[in-house]
């Protein structure tokens, strides 16, 4: 997900406009934390919060409902992901 906010947000700015840490910070303003230290709910967090600023930022068209729809998917799949760990530690724990 972070690759095509990353390339949508280079599409409406370029280096001169937009520095490497303020772009590497649009959407990720927290922590460069590694993907094994967030757990599924604070994805799924970070997620809604993009799909928020986005909506408030960018004008209603195909390129943002486009985006909008690729976080929703990715939010789905977090969702789903979490389920089945879940459902397999509950299972692990009960034997």
């Amino acid at each position: 997900m972070r690759d095509r906010l990353d390339e949508w947000l280079m599409r409406e700015y370029d280096r001169a406009e937009l520095d490497n840490e303020t772009f590497s910070k649009v959407y990720f303003p927290g922590p460069d934390l590694p993907h094994s230290q967030l757990g599924f709910a604070e994805r799924i967090f970070a997620l809604e919060l993009i799909k928020a600023i986005l909506k408030q930022h960018y004008p209603d068209g195909k390129a943002l409902l486009t985006v909008l729809w690729f976080i929703d998917r990715a939010s789905v799949s977090l969702e789903a992901w979490a389920s089945k760990k879940n459902d397999y530690t509950h299972r692990r724990s009960h034997h």
